[in-house]
């Protein structure tokens, strides 16, 4: 697999988390990839899901469940069984009660500990929770197993300017901060490590290094809407952007960032002001590798989605044509299948048995 390297900026930094306790944010240790391969294509035919909710928010294969978001029910989160789709039960309410989250809350992050799914909620400006879905769904009730209130003066600081946070261990977060929050001196993705036992920022640092041209006020926040999400060790974050092919890995513990042009070159910035379009909607990922979705661009008339594989170093693994246009998706490797939300508000769903055959 060939990568060309265009710049490196990796400096050896001491920011290990249970050690460092700067928060002075660092300059990007940033290493600038292109990848030089043609990946293997695959063109997928989906099949019908068996069930049909609408009105799905958001999509997550957590264990052997399917969890899907649903803004606008009494209860928000719906759990079905996999591979079967036989449904469950729902939980967590919109409201101002005891276990109530103050609005709709996205649904990425879940881990199993003692044989249980928790699935990680947050109430905006308010608590993060992790929620289990094994006791919450025999209870017939909301059920927390922990809750982390954002009641102490320096943890408030950060989460009430965040954009999005995850959980790295019982007690630490990575907080990454709202655009409109940045530091007026910036532009760059800002992150923060904080211990919340402690109301601690263990140590913060930048991930992108975007040139002059973006750092224009009027320019629209929009060119630099995002989508992270955090590998399953808690240890590496990947980021894919909306208006431009960039696919960002961070190492968390230094900091350390490689920023993969997924289009064969760096983004012709001016062309990116003057003429946004966009590129990545959804990004999914596990211990071994990420998957990005792209809207296929080439035939206006007849738009569908790509998937992207890459693994943790940047190497372009795969590259999926599907034949549907779909705005969210999760992934089933136990059982090999992708569930996806069409951009007409269906859920579908892809075999990908054969895929994860060829994966490294």
């Amino acid at each position: 697999m060939k990568i060309k390297q265009l710049a490196t900026g990796c400096i050896s930094l001491a920011l290990c988390l249970g050690a460092c306790r700067s928060n002075v944010a660092t300059e990007p240790p940033i290493t600038k990839l292109i990848p030089q391969n043609t990946p293997p294509t695959l063109t997928l035919t989906h099949e019908p899901a068996i069930i049909d909710p609408m009105g799905i928010a958001d999509i997550l294969v957590a264990d052997t469940f399917l969890i899907l978001g649903k803004n606008g029910e009494e209860n928000i989160i719906h759990a079905y069984s996999l591979p079967q789709l036989r449904f469950l039960g729902s939980c967590q309410k919109i409201g101002g009660g005891p276990n109530e989250i103050a609005g709709p809350s996205g649904i990425s992050q879940w881990r199993k500990k003692d044989g249980q799914v928790q699935i990680t909620m947050h109430s905006y400006q308010t608590f993060t929770a992790r929620l289990n879905i094994n006791k919450s769904l025999a209870a017939h009730e909301t059920i927390y197993d922990e809750k982390f209130k954002y009641d102490a003066p320096k943890g408030r600081k950060s989460f009430i300017k965040a954009g999005t946070s995850y959980l790295l261990g019982d007690s630490v977060f990575l907080i990454n901060r709202s655009f409109i929050m940045h530091p007026k001196d910036t532009i760059n993705d800002f992150f923060e490590v904080y211990d919340y036992r402690q109301d601690s920022i263990l140590h913060s640092f930048y991930t992108t290094n975007f040139p002059e041209i973006m750092k224009d006020p009027a320019i629209d926040h929009i060119l630099f809407d995002k989508y992270p999400v955090l590998r399953n060790d808690c240890q590496k974050l990947a980021t894919i952007y909306r208006a431009f092919g960039m696919l960002s890995i961070v190492d968390i513990p230094t900091g350390k960032t490689k920023q993969i042009y997924t289009e064969g070159a760096e983004p012709d910035w001016k062309k990116t002001i003057n003429e946004p379009r966009e590129h990545y909607t959804d990004i999914q990922c596990d211990n071994q590798d990420i998957w990005l979705l792209a809207r296929d661009n080439n035939d206006p008339d007849n738009l569908k989605s790509r998937i992207d594989i890459f693994d943790w170093e940047g190497n372009y693994l795969y590259k999926i044509e599907l034949d549907q246009l779909i705005s969210i998706f999760s992934i089933d490797k136990k059982f090999g299948f992708i569930y996806a939300k069409t951009t007409k508000d269906r859920l579908i769903r892809y075999n990908i048995k054969e895929l994860l055959d060829q994966l490294p």
